[in-house]
């Protein structure tokens, strides 16, 4: 089954409600990628996938999201999942969640955007466990998606 097929078969999702426009959908829970309007058809599967359907949850946005309080609330949530023992993914989640509030808040620093992409890195390539890469993943792929919605 394809993203598409379960967002607006009658049978599954049903679709967006009147009125409304898709924008992405995150694929696979928290730490799941966001998925553009135009990978919709691609087709949904546990395991090795460009979009892995991870705890198989799937959450569909509109263009009326906020894309700003979602990723603070991507930010909020790996925070306090984080158990405090690498030093990595303590402070990583914790720096991230500092400017995931004041990006919300459209309080960035002058280096916040630099900041953003070290302690992505950091994230997906030094902690201990798979927490860190999970908490940088639809960071990541918003930066890629949405930039200029971000830091206008």
């Amino acid at each position: 089954i394809t993203a598409h097929e379960l967002i607006y078969s009658s049978l599954y999702g049903g679709g967006l409600k009147e009125g409304r426009e898709f924008w992405f959908a995150q694929v696979g829970g928290a730490s799941g990628r966001l998925m553009p309007v135009g990978k919709l058809d691609q087709p949904l599967v546990y395991g090795k996938s460009e979009y892995p359907l991870g705890s198989g949850s799937i959450v569909v946005f509109d263009k009326t999201t906020n894309l700003k309080g979602f990723l603070f609330s991507v930010a909020d949530f790996f925070h306090r999942e984080s158990c405090g023992k690498c030093v990595p993914c303590r402070e990583g989640t914790y720096r991230l969640w500092e400017i995931a509030k004041r990006l919300k808040n459209n309080d960035l620093r002058e280096r916040d955007r630099e900041n953003i992409e070290d302690i992505l890195w950091t994230l997906s390539n030094t902690t201990f466990c798979p927490l860190g890469n999970f908490a940088a993943t639809a960071w990541k792929d918003a930066l890629k998606m949405f930039e200029k919605e971000l830091f206008l």
